[in-house]
């Protein structure tokens, strides 16, 4: 894997971004920004977030699923948003062979009412977002999923720097190191 990871246990700091346009995918959507902004998306549970971002061209996008396939009058669909974050990327700029990403979210939350919407919905947000990346061509996929607690990014695309906060005060910090 080519970036570093640093972990720390703390409540994550919002820090000002001087010159940045920052930009926050919307819930149930997908936004692309490329160098000298950052991309963040809001908190995910059982749906997953995925971040692709190509370090030479400093392009990258995310997408917010909080469902991983349309159920009845519920909902997004993974395959859609993620073609959709793909096409809009790469005509941004960023080339196929150089993408790294990541699938994150996925907590594991019960349902004591058996609601079968709820049930196995992590492990199928997981794995129809990780699927989709690997038919679209993207080599490179990392993961952050699991767990009990919700999750929300921030990419800086100049950077490189993907900061993961988990709902239980952990940060976690990926370097895709930007040229």
């Amino acid at each position: 894997m080519e970036y570093d990871v640093v972990r720390r246990h703390r409540k994550p700091r919002r820090e000002a971004k001087m010159g940045f346009q920052d930009e926050t995918v919307a819930f149930g959507g997908v936004a692309v920004a490329a160098k000298g902004s950052s991309l963040s998306a809001p908190p995910i549970g059982s749906g997953v977030i995925v971040v692709v971002y190509d370090p030479d061209a400093q392009v990258g996008g995310m997408a917010h699923m909080p469902y991983p396939e349309r159920p009845a009058k519920v909902g997004s669909n993974c395959d859609h948003r993620i073609e959709s974050l793909m096409q809009l990327v790469l005509a941004s700029g960023a080339s196929q062979e150089r993408l790294k990403s990541m699938v994150l979210g996925g907590a594991e939350h019960r349902d004591p009412g058996g609601n079968e919407l709820v049930a196995g919905l992590a492990a199928r947000s997981i794995g129809g977002a990780k699927a989709d990346l690997t038919q679209m061509g993207v080599a490179d996929v990392t993961e952050e999923v699991g767990g009990q607690f919700g999750r929300s990014c921030e990419l800086n695309l100049k950077t490189g720097k993907l900061s993961v906060a988990s709902g239980d005060g952990r940060e976690t910090v990926y370097v895709w190191g930007a040229r």
